[in-house]
């Protein structure tokens, strides 16, 4: 069979269609994609993946997920949000340093977004450009007026929480309301320059300052000892807008914190590094269990899920324009493990196998696990990860494609989540 005539017909009815080594997923209205098309793709379904992306090696096993005739309980509302990480070494030109982060988040506020994320990372060129996510929330503050303006994440134990609670206070105030922020416990030894007590046992103390924070939030003070030895009641200022700051817990994919986030009610901001999408739906119901066993209503608690973000016309001008981009970065987050202290097995590898490793890498992120490609592409991405419990995707934009094409990928992207979000049934 030629499949070209099959798939400019499935395009032109808009149905759109794209494949991983395990499926081939089918989008678009439920009433156009009949039996007929079922039934043909069923048939051909190997020769789909080796013409849509002959970099994929079928697996035996190949499934047919029908993304545009989702039922009830196989789909929710995705939000879509802006997140930022990019590497400080991204630009040669200062003026071009922040160019980006502005524009996307006007471009975000006008046309719908949930949020602007920017994370805090310490002392390396990885994500270097973002030291102070509450710099940048004011930053976004006065650039915008609708949009959500989060940290993503706050690296909790490195600070007071009345350094925290306060910061954030101005940036609610400079928003009128906007701010919310995702907590982290660090894991990096050399960000602990700033903090090097709270190193060894950083998880409870993550935990202690985030009821501390929420404490402060909503007036409440916290005793510290002064510049004189005296114990003293302290309250922060200004007062918030917000009556209690929206919060997120960050995490690779721990069960653990996936459990203690539900316990307390809080958010999930997460991402595939640590976990598959099956592992990812596991820790998301075992996070919404823990929700209901500690007496939260059945809507409350929202998983953010980050993935790397660029679509352009078609998957291979997409490709072309990412990979080496992408890889270049990947490889700045190799660095990044490899400079932390810990021995990994990424110690052991020679040069020729972090090229392998990182190549592979990125067709892994491009096959599924990322909004990389056509849009077609990204509509069956966002059909499997809704399936999965996921409320909001954070694409993250500003890994060294040039602001000019990532400007251009908002505009697809934007295309694409307004499809999405007329595909959905509720």
């Amino acid at each position: 069979m030629n499949l070209h005539p099959f798939i400019q017909a499935l395009h032109k009815q808009q149905i759109g269609i794209s494949v991983t080594a395990d499926a081939v997923n089918v989008s678009g209205e439920t009433e156009k994609i009949t039996t007929e098309i079922l039934n043909t793709i069923e048939v051909h379904k190997a020769a789909l993946i080796k013409h849509l992306q002959p970099d994929i090696v079928p697996s035996g096993n190949i499934a047919v997920n029908v993304l545009g005739a989702i039922t009830r309980a196989a789909t929710r509302q995705l939000d879509f949000s802006l997140f930022y990480f990019g590497n400080a070494d991204m630009y040669e030109d200062a003026n071009e340093k922040y160019k980006l982060l502005l524009a996307g988040a006007r471009y975000g506020d006008e046309n719908g977004y949930t949020a602007i994320w920017t994370p805090e990372r310490h002392f390396n060129e990885f994500a270097g450009l973002y030291p102070s996510p509450g710099v940048m929330g004011g930053a976004i503050a006065t650039a915008t007026k609708r949009i959500g303006i989060r940290a993503g994440s706050v690296v909790i134990p490195l600070h007071s929480p009345l350094q925290v609670a306060e910061e954030w206070s101005v940036i609610d105030n400079l928003s009128g309301g906007r701010a919310g922020i995702a907590c982290a416990s660090g894991w990096q030894a050399n960000d602990f320059v700033l903090a090097p007590d709270h190193y060894t046992n950083r998880h409870a103390v993550m935990y202690k300052h985030i009821e501390q924070i929420q404490h402060l939030w909503k007036g409440g003070s916290i005793a510290l000892k002064d510049g004189n030895g005296h114990m003293k009641e302290t309250k922060i200022f200004p007062r918030p807008i917000q009556p209690h700051l929206p919060m997120w817990i960050t995490t690779n994919g721990n069960l653990d914190t996936f459990l203690s986030a539900g316990r307390l009610g809080l958010n999930i901001l997460t991402n595939f590094w640590g976990s598959s999408p099956e592992e990812l739906k596991t820790r998301i119901a075992a996070y919404r269990n823990a929700l209901r066993e500690n007496g939260f209503a059945e809507n409350h608690g929202k998983v953010v899920l980050m993935l790397h973000t660029y679509i352009a016309e078609t998957r291979e001008a997409a490709y072309e324009k990412a990979r080496a981009p992408l890889i270049q970065y990947l490889r700045s987050s190799f660095g990044l493990f490899k400079s932390s202290g810990n021995r990994t097995e990424a110690d052991n590898l020679s040069a020729k196998e972090i090229e392998d490793m990182l190549d592979y890498s990125f067709y892994r992120y491009v096959s599924g696990s990322s909004l990389v490609g056509s849009p077609e592409d990204a509509i069956g991405v966002l059909g499997n990860i809704s399936a999965l419990g996921v409320d909001e995707i954070a694409c993250l934009i500003d890994f060294g494609v040039d602001t000019p094409a990532v400007m251009k990928g908002l505009e697809h992207l934007t295309a694409v989540k307004k499809r999405f979000t007329d595909l959905q049934i509720f």
